[in-house]
């Protein structure tokens, strides 16, 4: 997460932080699968984590996982974002437990409000 947007994410951690039993951030997920047979293993941990994507952060609130977004403004890029790592994540959870998906900016536009109501994203404006 860059630094702009870590600021984001600490102005808006009192208000979530309660949420939470333990939060993970920038969470590698999916990434290089298929090795060259000449690559060393150094080599082929070091394709893998670079191919990965990062959620930004991931929430364990006991009965779900939260799949956090935090951008700098109201990004529908984000919205794609979220959707992609959900399904990604589905393909490799590590227990049984339902994903929820959270945005986190300064702001939010209303028709991006629009989008993340209609698609059930949760979503936090971050204090400034």
């Amino acid at each position: 997460m860059p630094a702009g947007e870590g600021q984001i994410w600490i102005n808006a951690l009192p208000a979530l932080r309660d949420r939470y039993r333990m939060l993970w951030y920038n969470v590698r997920i999916g990434g290089q699968s298929a090795y060259s047979a000449s690559w060393s293993p150094a080599v082929g941990r070091m394709a893998s984590d670079l191919s990965a994507y990062r959620i930004d952060v991931v929430g364990d609130a006991g009965d779900h996982w939260d799949l956090i977004e935090v951008k700098d403004r109201s990004s529908l890029a984000a919205v794609g974002q979220l959707l992609g790592y959900q399904i990604i994540w589905r393909r490799n959870p590590p227990d049984d437990r339902p994903t929820r998906l959270i945005f986190v900016a300064p702001q939010i536009t209303p028709e991006l409000s629009i989008v993340l109501a209609e698609l059930g994203i949760g979503s936090v404006i971050a204090p400034t």
